[in-house]
């Protein structure tokens, strides 16, 4: 859900630019934090990332983003907020975030290697795109 006054769109220069953009709390829920993310903005996306960036290989022309006037309200996590089933659903994201993260990881071996076999599904297609793009990620805040 994103006004399209937060975004601006340079298809030739490579830059893509949200602002004034708000968290969602229930975003940090997974990442068991011990204090709670109440409320926040984050002032400036800024995604640079020309298409030959995408095109050429990958350490030489890494990607940028940068996060410009980070603003967060938190507090400390109720206990109730640790009872056994929001616990139990944090560790379930856990487990698939690293299970996301270890297929993502198998797959630019393979491409590393040579061995590049048709990927089964869209999501095996998702992981095989984003692995050599997360190598060349450069963050600024």
């Amino acid at each position: 859900d994103l006004p399209r006054e937060q975004l601006r769109v340079g298809v030739w220069s490579g830059v893509v630019r949200l602002e004034n953009v708000r968290l969602k709390p229930a975003a940090f829920d997974h990442l068991k934090l011990p204090f709670a993310v109440r409320e926040g903005t984050i002032g400036l996306v800024e995604l640079k990332l020309a298409l030959k960036t995408v095109l050429l290989s990958a350490r030489q022309h890494p990607f940028v983003i940068t996060l410009d006037a980070i603003s967060v309200t938190a507090s400390p996590r109720a206990e109730d907020e640790w009872a056994a089933e929001p616990a139990a659903k944090r560790a379930l994201a856990l487990k698939r975030a690293a299970l996301a993260a270890a297929a993502a990881e198998i797959a630019a071996t393979k491409k590393r290697k040579g061995r590049s076999s048709a990927p089964a599904s869209s999501s095996a297609v998702l992981d095989a795109l984003w692995a050599p793009l997360l190598d060349r990620l450069r963050l600024k805040v």
